[in-house]
């Protein structure tokens, strides 16, 4: 099997949840994770990052879709205009193709609002690519392959992934690395919908990367140095 981490370039049908809230001014959106819960609906958990006056418009905005099923707030932080919820949504047509697709996985979704559109990032078999795209054109969706690449592992680069970033920002805002904890490493991994172990080394790489950047100029200096 040949897969290749694919990019595709994606505007937002008009039935997206997503699509009401382009309107508002500096707003950033990410689709972090998605996950199928049934034949026709999947949960997404976003992160929005706008003005933080706008803050109640968006929520307002959320919970007044119709193309919402269910929203729920996960973390607000008013001061810097950063939201992170969960909706379930039966309208979506790109999520529900992306996670029904067995060979397929997710990586990250930004929404570029300037542009009117998404960038979606995933893993696919090259096999399915052609099949995605035509599926989706065929449901009305505009979309386009922006660019194929190599899988790179996780020790090809010193960076951190974008899904390494997500949790990584996640488990700080919930308060996971927190005394006391305001978030159990269990729950938090429940929330994700993954395994306590996968969020823990997920959690670990990302924090040795963090630390080989930051101790990269005193490699072979004495730590009482890197004090002075």
């Amino acid at each position: 099997m040949s897969y290749k981490e694919v990019t595709f370039i994606i505007k937002p049908p008009p039935h997206s949840w997503v699509k009401n809230l382009m309107d508002i001014e500096n707003m950033n959106i990410k689709i972090l994770d998605c996950k199928p819960v049934d034949r026709d609906s999947v949960v997404e958990v976003f992160e929005i990052k706008c003005n933080s006056k706008n803050l109640d418009k968006v929520i307002e905005h959320l919970e007044a879709s119709e193309y919402i099923d269910d929203f729920e707030i996960l973390n607000i932080d008013r001061k810097n205009g950063i939201l992170m919820g969960v909706v379930k949504t039966s309208h979506c047509t790109v999520c529900r193709l992306f996670s029904s697709v067995s060979e397929c996985f997710l990586g990250s979704a930004v929404y570029e609002i300037a542009n009117r559109s998404v960038r979606w990032k995933l893993i696919s078999n090259m096999r399915l690519v052609a099949d995605i795209v035509d599926r989706l054109r065929d449901e009305g969706v505009d979309i386009y392959i922006d660019s194929v690449t190599p899988i790179k592992t996780e020790s090809d680069s010193p960076e951190l992934t974008y899904k390494q970033e997500e949790i990584l920002f996640m488990a700080w805002k919930m308060g996971l690395f927190d005394f006391p904890r305001r978030i159990s490493l269990n729950k938090f991994a429940e929330m994700l919908n993954l395994s306590p172990a996968t969020v823990s080394e997920s959690l670990r790489v990302a924090l040795k990367k963090i630390l080989n950047s930051y101790f990269k100029y005193y490699q072979g200096v004495e730590p009482s140095r890197h004090r002075r």
